[in-house]
Order: structure tokens, then sequence, then C-alpha cells
């Protein structure tokens, strides 16, 4: 894994109360263009060390450019949230992984009422006396 430092300006608006659909598209693509997308996507793909007690010099390596890419990770997010939308990830600054999470949760409501609605609109759906099955399904759409 390479510890890449970005040279540009990052191309894309900060986080906002409502651009995250669009904001977490650009800042995951982002970051696969500076080689930290796996510390922030894949928290399993940490190296792990054959014994942590005693660490080879190149497992210290590993472990080390992998913290600083989490580091790095984690400094490109914060740099990439409107100051409004930071309290909700300040408490995991310094975990990647915790901060999409958290700011997924934010923003991402999970409401099933809308599913509801649509499935009980469906299911009460009947045939009418004298109604063609053609223009059942035509209501239906």
């Amino acid at each position: 894994m390479s510890t890449t430092t970005p040279t540009t300006k990052r191309p894309f608006p900060a986080l906002g109360k409502r651009n995250y659909g669009s904001w977490a598209d650009d800042m995951e693509a982002y970051l696969k263009t500076l080689d930290l997308w796996d510390v922030t996507d894949d928290p399993t793909a940490a190296p792990l060390p054959l014994d942590a007690a005693s660490l080879t010099t190149e497992e210290r390596k590993e472990v080390r450019d992998w913290e600083k890419c989490k580091g790095q990770a984690s400094g490109q997010i914060w740099l990439a949230v409107e100051d409004g939308q930071k309290v909700h990830v300040k408490d995991v600054k310094n975990d990647p992984v915790k901060m999409w999470l958290k700011l997924k949760e934010v923003h991402v409501q999970q409401k099933p009422g809308t599913r509801f609605n649509a499935y009980d609109a469906l299911l009460g759906l009947r045939k009418l006396e004298g109604e063609s099955l053609a223009s059942l399904m035509a209501r239906a759409d």
C-alpha cells in the first residue's frame, strides 16, 4: 500500500446537509485515487502480524504504513466535511471506517414507511365488479 500525498485540491464540494449521495460517490473515488480506500472500506485488510508481541522489521513497517494510511484517510474525510457536519464524526476522527459508517448512518435514513405504503397500495387493490383484468392491471401501474 502506497502512501500518496494529495497534490491537488479536492474536486468536489464538502459534505453538507443535503449532498451525501453525490459526496459519498465522489469521496470514495477520491480516496481510491489516493490509494486510501482500503483503510476506509475494509478494516480486515489491516496487516496481521504472526506474533504481536515480537514484530519482525517487515511486519513493523507494514503496520506503520497501515496506520499512516488510516491517518491520511481520516484527514481527507475530515477535510471533506463541512464544519456543521463534523460533530457527527468528532469522536471517531482517528478511524476512517467508523467515520464513513457514522456519516452514512446520519445521512442515509432507513425508512420502512415508503415500502409499507407501496405494499399497502398493491395489496389493497381489488378488482371491481365488471372490471376487466386489463383495466385492473392498468390501475395497478
